[in-house]
């Protein structure tokens, strides 16, 4: 059975252009994968968070957001992925509970 609590998503850059992807549950860090961004980095946080949801059994309707941490410039297109990313998971909630 999936885990059906609230999480949410911790992104932060790391030296060399990689990114630390945490599924957090409050303040515990239920599972983390450092990715390398290259030149997609919005398919490679895509299938982090795709691997970290299965990985976790965590039931993909309980994320509540992503969150860019220090180092994430705000004028950067991976703060304007994550802008997408938490549009796209707001999107997905208001359709599963709406039952569309």
């Amino acid at each position: 059975m999936a885990d059906t609590a609230i999480h949410h998503v911790l992104i932060s850059p790391r030296a060399g252009g990689s990114l630390l992807i945490q599924l957090m549950h409050g303040k515990t860090v239920v599972d983390s994968q450092l990715i390398p961004t290259g030149a997609y980095p919005d398919l490679a946080l895509i299938e982090a968070l795709d691997i970290l949801i299965r990985r976790s059994n965590v039931d993909r309707f309980t994320l509540k957001g992503a969150l860019a941490l220090r180092g994430v410039d705000k004028n950067s297109s991976l703060y304007k992925i994550i802008r997408a990313l938490n549009a796209a998971l707001a999107a997905g909630r208001t359709d599963h509970i709406g039952g569309r």
